[in-house]
């Protein structure tokens, strides 16, 4: 149990309480997961929508706005996401106590291996194995496990575009100027 919970005045949580807690935040999470490419594939319709017929500078500022949008979404999408595995990891290591050599077995400690549970008795596991076209690697770099995410892949498709239609708009001479 948590000290917290022993030595406070709040109510002491309930195991049946926690468990429904716990199955709404998986639940809760799988959601925000499946928007996140939900989203993603509208923006990509949307954005071959607006350049079927070429471009022209009114179709890159829509697409720029269009991105910028979508960005935004997802950057809150990606905020409500931490937020609820935070909790869910909470839930695991101060109620369930999966601390020390169990710190890392359950599901969400294992997703998000936050730093404050390694310790002598449970290092921080490696990043999981990446196949990346015909090369397989066993223990990637955490630098190569980083950039291998979805986040990335997705932060990387929504600046592209912001930044394919600033240069073709011809805005790349004023943000030089400005940074």
């Amino acid at each position: 149990m948590n000290a917290k919970n022993e030595t406070s005045n709040e109510p002491k949580a309930k195991p049946d309480d926690l468990r429904a807690e716990y199955t709404a935040l998986c639940q809760f999470y799988g959601q925000v997961i499946g928007f996140r490419f939900t989203a993603a594939t509208i923006y990509f319709a949307g954005i071959a929508f607006i350049m079927q017929s070429g471009l022209s500078n009114s179709k890159l500022f829509l697409m720029m706005l269009f991105s910028i949008g979508m960005w935004v979404v997802e950057v809150r999408n990606r905020g409500i996401y931490y937020i609820l595995g935070a909790r869910a990891v909470q839930i695991e290591r101060d109620h369930w106590g999966y601390k020390d050599k169990t710190a890392y077995h359950p599901l969400f400690q294992r997703m998000f291996r936050p730093d404050d549970l390694a310790s002598e008795h449970a290092p921080k596991p490696t990043p999981d194995p990446v196949r990346l076209l015909w090369f397989y690697i066993p223990k990637p770099p955490q630098w190569v496990a980083r950039l291998l995410s979805h986040t990335m892949g997705f932060d990387l498709v929504y600046l592209g575009i912001i930044g394919f239609s600033i240069w073709h708009l011809g805005l790349r001479d004023v943000l030089i100027r400005l940074f």
